[in-house]
């Protein structure tokens, strides 16, 4: 349906949000349809609620997804992102990095330097209090980090909703912003959030 939209209307943005309301009306039909039909005897409509529940999730999430994409309609990363943000050395023990890095950081997440000063991955923060405090002086933060190979990286000149489509499952929705071998930025999920909200409401980051 997005395709046949698309080509029909040459709007993109219009198509995904056409397709994605008419996927939860149909998700709602088929999980009204499946209870009706479990309430009268039919136990294989549960079956049908799940489906419906499912596809009413999916095409909920790609409407969401359409909306961040023309909120963020040429922004670069460097327009979005947090500048300075705090970082910690990888090869500091856990407790070090708790005590000296985490407390002080005001994201959810932490980005490692190596000893050169480069980039080397990014540390959630909860997965650091998940950790018993026995293990805490044995593991370096690196042990447990996110390494840079799979994390979402920009240059400052990219496109921000290019970088976004690098974000993998279980990383978190941070985005690294590195000039060469410098780290210059970070994006997070409250970037992107502030930023959709000023697009609802016609306006645009300046700082």
């Amino acid at each position: 349906m997005q395709a046949l939209l698309w080509w029909r209307t040459g709007d993109r943005e219009r198509a995904d949000r056409a397709a994605s309301r008419s996927g939860q009306v149909v998700g709602g039909l088929l999980m009204a349809f499946g209870w009706i039909s479990f309430l009268r005897g039919a136990p294989g409509g549960l079956w049908l609620v799940f489906v419906g529940l499912l596809v009413t999730v999916v095409a909920g999430a790609e409407r969401q997804r359409a909306v961040i994409h023309t909120a963020l309609r040429g922004i670069k990363a460097a327009d979005a992102m947090s500048s300075p943000v705090t970082t910690g050395a990888d090869w500091l023990t856990i407790r070090h990095f708790i005590d000296e890095v985490a407390a002080s950081s005001c994201h959810s997440a932490v980005p490692l330097l190596d000893f050169e000063g480069r980039p080397s991955g990014i540390v959630q923060i909860r997965k650091l209090a998940r950790i018993p405090g026995a293990r805490r002086e044995a593991l370096r933060v690196r042990d447990v980090a996110v390494p840079l190979s799979q994390c979402a990286v920009a240059a400052p000149s990219d496109l921000l909703s290019e970088a976004l489509d690098k974000l993998r499952p279980g990383t978190g929705m941070c985005i690294l912003v590195v000039d060469g071998h410098h780290l210059v930025g970070i994006v997070t999920a409250k970037d992107i959030s502030w930023l959709t909200r000023q697009h609802a409401l016609g306006g645009r980051r300046t700082d």
